[in-house]
């Protein structure tokens, strides 16, 4: 909300060279794929993971992402950032492990 009226009021936009069909396509590909089908999926997953459990998988987007874009982009995997991403792995799989409830059942006497 703050930034549409400065891009509206100060920055250049060439939006009307754009062809309809290349805009059309994006608001497909960024509307109705990242809004609708993914939080639909985003709910099956709640739904059949726990949100705690789907809440801590959430933390493994940046790790993943680092993983793939760091030979894809060329960029050093340095110690600090191996440890970042070791550190978030860990405390994403220590957050989604089961619980171990162990039931206690009282032996009548």
């Amino acid at each position: 909300m703050l930034y549409l009226p400065v891009y509206l009021l100060l920055l250049p936009k060439a939006i009307t060279v754009a062809p309809l069909s290349a805009l059309l396509l994006q608001a497909l590909y960024q509307g109705i794929g990242p809004t609708i089908i993914a939080m639909m999926l985003f709910l099956k997953a709640v739904e059949a993971l726990g949100p705690a459990r789907v809440g801590a998988l959430i933390a493994l987007v940046p790790v993943l992402v680092g993983l793939v874009s760091a030979p894809l982009l060329h960029e050093p995997l340095t110690l600090w950032l191996g440890a970042g991403l070791l550190t978030v792995s860990c405390g994403a799989f220590l957050a989604s492990r089961p619980l171990n409830r162990t039931r206690k059942t009282s032996c009548p006497t």
